[in-house]
Parts: structure tokens; C-alpha cells; sequence
């Protein structure tokens, strides 16, 4: 399971900046179209392919499509100039513990709780329901405030949510959706913000290199927040016994939870430290930068 995710993670982080680059010298609409196809054969042959190699390779196809098709999606523009290179970072260290405790939480569901697959997809469901009207405000708030406190106080309230303790046999109202109505909250604050310092300052013509290097930065610190979060609740696990019981399993996704939480602190403290405050552009048909949040307070975890 991890190496299906990872994959298609690497593959599509990988792959970005050629897509985005693509998209600005062959034009959006032709590579959204051809990506599309691409990627809707993907995913028909992922859901019938028998074989788990072969499933492994067409998640990483799949992967692929998804990178050209992403730069279509996005009508980035540019803002004030800022520092590009922290806000990558930022939103690198907030989908290392993004990926990570969702895939957490669904082996939480699924093999402690012995959710099922549906039960586990309605239980997650207050995340993009709480997030997308959030994201949604950001565009009138960044206008108006800037997007500096909004990136360090939303990674900082994914970090609150992340300290919830899953215990075994846990009650789903009481030790789980508290979490899962904080962290979106959070969620819905630092990714506009995030897209909207990393695009500042970009000229027309490079918008689809600078939505390239933000979606790889969100991608491959998802695969490397996966791998190790995965790893860390895995060998925790192993070393308090030799079985999968309840108990241990519990015991290693909470310390994985941590390690979340800690990736998630960390980009809290780049936003603080390495991104500068800057005056807000003014609102209205004016400012450039409105569309970048626009663009990207539409997008609710596809990566997870």
C-alpha cells in the first residue's frame, strides 16, 4: 500500500515541472486534453489490473498524466516578490505530515477500529467539508492581510489536531472528529497562502514553472513524510511485539502522529522565519495575485 502511494507520488512530483513547462510552450487546453485521456486510461487499468507490479507501474503512469494535467487546472498569476524558496519548503514540511496522518488515520479506521472502506471515507468526510468554504475566504483575507500569518497559524493549527491521541477502540466524537474539524481549518489557511508567496513576483511567462516547483515541493515532501512516518509506526510497532495486536498498532501510529505533527511545526517555523511580511496587493480586476489564491482554494487533499 505504501509503495502504490509512493509511487504515484514520486512519479507525479517528478514529472511536474515538465508538465508545467509543457503547458506554457504547447498551450493549457491542448496538454489539460491529452493529459485527461491519459489519465482516465490510467485509472481504468489500475481498478482491473490483477497483477501488484503492474499495478505499481500504472500508478506511476497515472502519476505521470496527473503532472500534465495539473499545470491546466491553474491560472496562476503573480503578486509581491517574496521568498519563493521558504513558502517551497513551507508547504513541502505541511504535505509530509499531511500524507502521512491520513494514511494513518485510515489504518487507524480500517485495522483497529475495523471501519470499512466506505465507513473510513464517510469518517474523513469533515475534512474537505470543513476545508473548501475556509480556503474559500482566504482570497478576501490574504487581499487583505497577506498571506504570512495565515501560512504560520494554519500549519500551526494542523499541528494542534495532529496531537489528538488515538487510543484503542477509541470513540469516533470523542477522539477523532475534534481532529479532523481542526486540521482543516488549518489546512484550508496554509495551502492559498503557500501557493500565494511561492507565485509572488512571477512573470507571465514562467507561472507555469512556479506552479510547477510548488506542486513538486508539495509532492515529494508527501513521499517523504509518507515513507518515514510509515516507517516510524511500522518499527515501533515491531519492536513493542511481534504481533499486529490493537495495543501495539495504537502505539505506533501515535508516535508516527507525532512525527507528523513535528513536520507540520516544522513549516510553521520556515514561515516565520524565512518569509518575509510584506503589504498586501490591493483588491479588485487589479491584482494578479488573486488568482493564484483562487486557483488553489479550489483544491481539497487530491494528493492524499
Amino acid at each position: 500500500m505504501v509503495v502504490v502511494t509512493c509511487w504515484y507520488v514520486l512519479t507525479f512530483g517528478g514529472f511536474l515541472l515538465f508538465g508545467e513547462r509543457a503547458a506554457d510552450l504547447f498551450g493549457r487546453r491542448r496538454m489539460l486534453l491529452a493529459s485527461m485521456v491519459a489519465f482516465t486510461v490510467c485509472s481504468f487499468l489500475v481498478g482491473i489490473s490483477p497483477d501488484p507490479a503492474l499495478l505499481v507501474v500504472l500508478r506511476g503512469a497515472q502519476g505521470m498524466a496527473a503532472a500534465l494535467m495539473s499545470p491546466a487546472n491553474q491560472a496562476l498569476g503573480y503578486w509581491s516578490a517574496v521568498a519563493t524558496g521558504g513558502a517551497n519548503a513551507a508547504t513541502a514540511a505541511v504535505y509530509a505530515g499531511n500524507l502521512g496522518m491520513f494514511f494513518l488515520i485510515t489504518l487507524y479506521l480500517q485495522l483497529v477500529e475495523h471501519y470499512s472502506a466506505i465507513g473510513t471515507g464517510i469518517a474523513i468526510l469533515p475534512v474537505p467539508v470543513v476545508m473548501s468554504p475556509v480556503a474559500a475566504q482566504l482570497r478576501r483575507l490574504i487581499a487583505r492581510h497577506g498571506y504570512r500569518r495565515y501560512l504560520i497559524l494554519g500549519s500551526a493549527l494542523v499541528a494542534a489536531g495532529m496531537a489528538c491521541f488515538l487510543p484503542v477502540h477509541g470513540n469516533y466524537l470523542l477522539h477523532l472528529l475534534p481532529a479532523l474539524l481542526v486540521m482543516p481549518v488549518g489546512y484550508g489557511m496554509s495551502y492559498p497562502s503557500a501557493y500565494a508567496a511561492a507565485t509572488s513576483g512571477v512573470p507571465a511567462r514562467q507561472a507555469g514553472l512556479a506552479s510547477g516547483l510548488i506542486n513538486t515541493a508539495q509532492q515529494m515532501g508527501g513521499a517523504v513524510g509518507l515513507a518515514v512516518i510509515s516507517a516510524v509506526a511500522a518499527s515501533y510497532t515491531a519492536a513493542l511485539t511481534r504481533d499486529t495486536g490493537p495495543q501495539a498498532l495504537t502505539s505506533g501510529y501515535n508516535l508516527a502522529m507525532a512525527v507528523a505533527a513535528g513536520f507540520t511545526v516544522l513549516a510553521s517555523v520556515i514561515a516565520a522565519t524565512l518569509i518575509r511580511a510584506r503589504r498586501p496587493a490591493p483588491a479588485g480586476p487589479a491584482g494578479a495575485g488573486q488568482e493564484a489564491v483562487r486557483s488553489c482554494s479550489t483544491q481539497t487533499l487530491g494528493s492524499t
